[in-house]
């Protein structure tokens, strides 16, 4: 016999399922399977129990087959498939066996298999194709997912289900989706129901993420009972933390979340929705929002008992702390009810109370109630498909109605023009009134409140939402959404108040700051024990610093867990480039910007290498004049570099003396370069030693006439580029050479080779006269210069796209 409502061995005490054996002669009970951690969910006997037993057991989000051929025997593990094995049969005669089974896993629906003998598991054929529609659907994916409750470290895992063809993307809005219980959890299994939505609400395009949180069989004893004496609060934080999890993940898009759960798992969504306000809608089925009633009118008052550790009157204390109904003055978000008519379960006093309180608060709210079923619905098929109906379309209408947020890249949070936040926020506010949304500003839920914060600059969201209320003033202070700092000019007593209010007490939330004063730097960072508090930081930007402020910053910023991207504007003349040694010992910088200015270059200028230099940096960026000489020590330096782009190489007089030795940069794929006054030599010096994995070539040159040489690219990218796909370069200068007209020049890139090339035409004169009959049908982006062009020239181009005409006007 199973057993999982209690104990033989005891006093009532709540225990996953297992499996004992009662012997009819002298009437001892033992049980199998004994030190197996997880839920014994069926089992069957194998030649009669000649052979021991077979048994379904789960662990994690997985049910699979065992073996024990005696009482005392070892449990084995039988081979099988990844998913969950459900209502295994046995047959046996004198000279065969026969072993039946269903299963399934995230996309595959459940079918019935036959076997002869249970080492045939992986090899098992099915006997029903009942479900074959779903196999030719495209149906949702899904995976195990875990995180941790930092209050006591318990590791809590759950089911992601992902909508179709967007498996394992980011950035998706999340639907948490709270099992019943309490002797249930989600699994690797297929079910599409009333009550097992998941793929259903996956297929809407929503994240699922369905928590097994602590009280869910699968994960031992002491994991089922540890909600005892916390059966809200302790599983609705684990929820939270999933949520959180997601969320700093980048899994999750924070401003599209929802949530629900029927009976068990609507206790814990009405308990979660007065904890926080962060869910735009919330789905509420056949749940209690109070004990003490919900004790009286069950038909189980002995969980009530057990859980609460006694009557409500004898731990009455306990019985209102884990009640919603006491914080349902914290609801903000819209919630939708459904209600069996004949519940016995779970009373329907309950899902009605709920309805008049968030209707007295004003809080959007829909109740259903379905005619005549009891707690498991079953007895009309129409109820199950107008509880699904009806909450998609609240769904529809409450949780996912606002635009999706591309991400930003960290200059996009101080480019962006106030006029074009205004027409997005404008597009918002249609959103809203297209569902008809009619309550007060400060009634919008986190979600969509951070939603209408991305739009301003925190500064501003301070001034104009700090001191308007408390409420206000806790969810810029005591959220665990990430936020983004940038200073703007300001009066030093207005930055004291901002630093004080915002800053300092969010430093651990700030996760992109932007600082626009070097004396802002200086306060901001003044010590290594403040910013290491800045634990979430990952984008610095620092405009206007001084250059002597920069080893000091950077020798704090060394051991910030998350921090990866740098740039920098320097506003004084640097003397040397050492600036890059020290940056290089960011053991975590995957992209750096640098802009500066330097004097007349010194002969002396290097970047001195040590064990530090060699960076993880795979975006580098340099705006400044970068001595070609330097070139091999920087690169050297750069192992993981992906994308390299320099404004401004220069030559030096003593390049000829120095050896570039080869460096593979396998990684590098983006190279941008501007040389002023290179010749060509020593440019294909430096692509071959450097430069052989680059896919997309950038350049721009000057006055040395080789670079037109079409012949030399040639043979240079068979040789030293073979992975070159995109060749942009644009040279300004004079031909020189009598013996070429720009005739010649251009007719080398007409060639078979550059068929797959598109390059820039730029004259500053009319040099077209002689060309009477050539096409150049590569040209896709036409530059003409001066005051020469005519109707004439365009025909030349059949295929271009754009144009552009520059003319500077005479004095």
């Amino acid at each position: 016999m199973v057993d999982g409502a209690g104990s033989v061995e005891g006093a009532y005490e709540d225990s996953q399922g297992r499996i004992y054996s009662l012997n009819m002669i002298n009437n001892r009970i033992q049980r199998w399977a004994h030190d197996f951690k997880g839920q014994v969910y069926d089992y069957a006997l194998l030649q009669g129990g000649k052979e021991g037993v077979v048994l379904l057991g789960q662990l994690s989000t997985e049910i699979q087959v065992y073996t024990q051929m005696s009482v005392n025997a070892e449990l084995i593990k039988r081979n099988g498939w990844n998913g969950s094995y459900q209502n295994i049969v046995t047959t046996s005669s004198s000279n065969s066996s026969t072993i039946v089974f269903i299963h399934s896993s995230y996309d595959a629906p459940q079918e019935v298999y036959f076997i002869d003998n249970i080492d045939q598991l992986n090899i098992a054929q099915a006997v029903t194709s009942e479900n074959k529609l779903f196999t030719e659907r495209n149906l949702p994916k899904g995976k195990s997912h875990r995180w941790s409750n930092p209050d006591d470290q318990m590791e809590i895992e759950g089911v992601l289900l992902y909508p179709p063809e967007q498996f394992e993307q980011k950035n998706l809005p999340l639907f948490v989706l709270i099992h019943g219980g309490l002797y249930e959890a989600d699994l690797n299994i297929f079910r599409a129901s009333w009550y097992r939505c998941a793929v259903m609400i996956a297929t809407k395009g929503w994240l699922v993420l369905q928590p097994n949180y602590r009280g869910s069989p699968g994960y031992g004893d002491e994991f089922l009972r540890s909600i005892r004496f916390h059966i809200l609060s302790k599983p609705g934080k684990d929820i939270l933390y999933g949520v959180d999890a997601l969320v700093r993940d980048g899994i999750a898009d924070s401003t599209r979340l929802a949530i629900g759960g029927y009976s068990y798992g609507a206790y814990l969504t009405g308990w979660l929705i007065t904890q926080t306000t962060r869910f735009n809608a919330a789905l509420f089925g056949a749940g209690a929002i109070e004990h003490v009633a919900d004790w009286g009118l069950t038909d189980i008052p002995l969980s009530s008992i057990y859980y609460f550790g006694g009557y409500p009157w004898q731990t009455s204390n306990l019985y209102q702390e884990e009640a919603a109904i006491f914080q349902l003055d914290k609801v903000r978000t819209p919630t939708h009810i459904v209600v069996p008519g004949n519940d016995i379960r779970v009373s329907s006093t309950e899902n009605y109370i709920l309805e008049r309180a968030l209707n007295e608060i004003n809080v959007p709210t829909k109740l259903i109630v379905l005619p005549g079923e009891p707690h498991g619905l079953g007895n009309n098929p129409w109820h199950e498909k107008i509880k699904i109906r009806e909450e998609l379309k609240w769904l529809r209408q409450y949780g996912n109605f606002y635009m999706k947020l591309v991400k930003r890249q960290e200059n996009d949070m101080v480019q962006n023009s106030i006029d074009n936040k205004k027409r997005k926020l404008q597009n918002e506010i249609t959103t809203i009134d297209k569902y008809q949304l009619r309550f007060r500003f400060e009634n919008l839920t986190d979600g969509i409140l951070y939603e209408i914060f991305e739009y301003l600059d925190m500064y501003h969201i301070y001034k104009g939402f700090f001191n308007l209320n408390k409420r206000f003033n806790d969810l810029l202070n005591d959220s665990n959404f990430l936020i983004k700092i940038n200073i703007l000019p300001m009066s030093k007593s207005n930055f004291e108040s901002y630093k004080k209010n915002i800053v300092t007490p969010n430093r651990q939330r700030i996760n992109i700051f932007r600082l626009s004063n070097q004396f802002i730097a200086e306060n901001i960072f003044s010590s290594p024990n403040i910013i290491l508090r800045y634990i979430n930081l990952e984008i610095l930007i620092l405009e206007n610093i001084d250059a002597k402020y920069l080893d000091k910053i950077i020798n704090y910023l060394i051991d910030l867990p998350k921090f990866y991207s740098l740039s920098l504007s320097i506003v004084d003349y640097i003397q040397t480039l050492d600036l890059f040694v020290q940056i290089f010992r960011l053991s975590r910088l995957k992209y750096c910007k640098i802009i500066y200015q330097r004097k007349i270059i010194q002969q002396s200028s290097s970047i001195k290498r040590n064990k530090y230099s060699r960076s993880p940096i795979q975006c580098l960026i340099i705006n400044g004049d970068f001595p070609l000489s330097l070139l091999h020590n920087l690169l050297s330096c750069l192992p993981q570099l992906q994308h390299l782009l320099i404004n401004s190489i220069v030559n030096s007089n003593y390049i000829e003396k120095e050896e570039f030795f080869h460096i593979q940069l396998k990684y590098l794929k983006k190279l941008s370069l501007r040389l002023y006054y290179i010749q060509f030599d020593k440019f294909e010096k430096i692509i071959k030693k450097f430069f052989r994995s680059i896919e997309i070539l950038r350049l721009t040159t000057f006055f040395d006439e080789a670079y037109l040489n079409a012949k030399r690219w040639e043979e240079l990218i068979l040789s030293s580029m073979p992975n070159l796909r995109i060749f942009d370069i644009y040279h300004e200068g004079s031909i020189r050479n009598n013996d070429l007209t720009y005739h010649d020049i251009i007719n080398q890139f007409n060639s078979s080779f550059w068929k797959d090339f598109t390059f820039y035409w730029k004259s500053a004169k009319q040099i077209c006269s002689n060309i009477s009959e050539m096409n150049f049908n590569s040209v896709k982006h036409l530059y003409v210069y001066g005051e020469y062009a005519t109707q004439n020239d365009i025909n030349y181009f059949p295929n271009v796209t754009q144009l552009t005409i520059q003319h500077y006007l005479k004095h």
